[in-house]
């Protein structure tokens, strides 16, 4: 396998294993009570997650495809902090109220998924903006703007 390739699948790879995690733990998450989000569903980490596994195979594919494009960089990094805080959703939930005192760290877990979510909506609403579609800033004086939104 060639150097050009590693990255990008390796990455792929790991957002699929946290995709799978997320998945186990919201199907024994699926009876607690108390554990509803958003809306009163128990639904969005799941969808979340599985739409971090969507950019992370398109950030993938433009990777492979053109390796110089900044844009498929930026989407294997939103996919990666989506199956993340999807993650960190459902281990809180299940380290809190499913199972409370039998996974360490359900605190913490709770607290990167209240604070992780604004990384990946500012990468997405901010640099894949900017980004979008050479992969490059439009000028240099569009970088103050990418750095503000970051």
């Amino acid at each position: 396998m060639s150097r050009r390739w590693r990255l990008p699948l390796v990455t792929l790879g790991f957002v699929a294993f946290i995709v799978l995690a997320t998945l186990v733990l919201w199907v024994m998450n699926l009876g607690t009570p108390g554990a509803e989000t958003d809306f009163g569903t128990r639904l969005t980490p799941p969808l979340s997650a599985l739409s971090g596994l969507v950019f992370a195979v398109v950030g993938a594919l433009i990777v492979l495809r053109r390796p110089g494009n900044g844009v498929g960089q930026v989407c294997l990094l939103i996919g990666l902090m989506s199956a993340f805080n999807s993650l960190a959703i459902e281990y809180s939930v299940y380290g809190m109220l499913t199972a409370p005192g039998t996974v360490a760290g359900g605190l913490f877990a709770a607290w990167l998924a209240n604070w992780t979510w604004v990384l990946y909506v500012g990468f997405m609403g901010v640099v894949l903006v900017l980004l979008f579609p050479t992969g490059r800033l439009l000028s240099p004086r569009w970088r103050w703007v990418m750095v503000v939104g970051v």
